[in-house]
């Protein structure tokens, strides 16, 4: 029941009007367009000159202070292409904004020490340890972009971490009037009554008119019945405002809860959802 659950997530959304094609050529989504289709109608590299390229330029990870100076060595993100800019998630929980034709780095943003309380995620951590790991040394897949189509335009960085973290996308400079000074704890609101130790996001965010969708993972890596249970959350890419919630076990009163027989949605964790969303933007729905 819950894997049919999942394949079916459809998430109902608000403030999507004006939604737009993405510009030609743009790849402002970690699959391409909100759809996943990984496709770009893109013709100057073809079978008559792909024997013709070659590299250009590289660019190197960020070096991790406190983990051995080493590099972020689990550097996996696909970086996403929007007005002019690549912008890719890097270690040490940081962004970074490069010119596609040299390679140049135009800003870095490094974000403040993890939330309070939060433990296992400082670089003081070793390279030894799975969480230093999961750490400064590890980049997510990818960071999520919004534009209102009037000059202002936002990274949304969900963070590996526990944060979503709001970047102006010219200036590589927190936005202030998101969250809490440009920060929203992801432990916040999560799943009253669980104790949530940590919360890590892999995979980016996915943006849907004014809100940006986010998939969490708490406790991870901990099997037991006490492992607190999955959530997606929508917030208000403006202000850092959660919106709604979406519960991948369903809770009392909810559609198929009468499926986790002897009560045991109420104490069966698990669930989250690991891997990268795609959306309907026209229906306003999440897959």
């Amino acid at each position: 029941m819950l894997m049919s659950r999942l394949s079916a997530l459809l998430l109902p959304f608000i403030a999507l009007a004006a939604l737009a094609k993405e510009p030609a050529g743009e790849w402002r989504y970690w699959g391409g367009d909100a759809g996943s289709n990984r496709y770009a109608p893109l013709d100057q590299i073809n079978a008559d000159n792909i024997d013709e390229v070659g590299i250009v330029w590289r660019w190197q990870a960020l070096r991790a202070p406190g983990v051995d100076g080493a590099l972020a060595n689990y550097h996996k993100p696909t970086p996403i292409y929007a007005n002019g800019t690549l912008y890719s998630p890097s270690g040490l929980y940081s962004v970074v904004a490069l010119d596609p034709a040299t390679g140049a780095t135009r800003w870095v943003f490094s974000p403040d020490g993890p939330p309070q309380g939060t433990e296992g995620y400082g670089v003081e951590e070793t390279k030894d340890t799975f969480l230093g790991f999961l750490g400064a040394r590890h980049s997510p897949r990818a960071v999520s972009y919004w534009a209102d189509g009037k000059g202002k335009e936002r990274i949304l960085h969900n963070s590996i971490d526990g944060r979503l973290i709001s970047i102006d996308a010219k200036t590589g400079k927190l936005d202030r009037k998101f969250g809490d000074g440009g920060y929203v704890d992801l432990r916040e609101n999560f799943a009253p009554g669980w104790k949530i130790k940590r919360i890590s996001s892999s995979s980016p965010g996915i943006v849907v008119g004014n809100v940006i969708v986010i998939q969490t993972t708490p406790n991870a890596h901990i099997p037991s019945v006490e492992h607190p249970p999955g959530r997606v959350r929508g917030y208000d890419v403006r202000t850092g405002e959660l919106l709604w919630t979406f519960h991948t076990t369903p809770q009392e009163g909810e559609f198929g809860v009468e499926t986790w027989e002897r009560g045991s949605w109420a104490n069966t964790g698990g669930g989250s959802v690991w891997s990268v969303m795609s959306a309907d933007l026209e229906k306003g729905y999440v897959y």
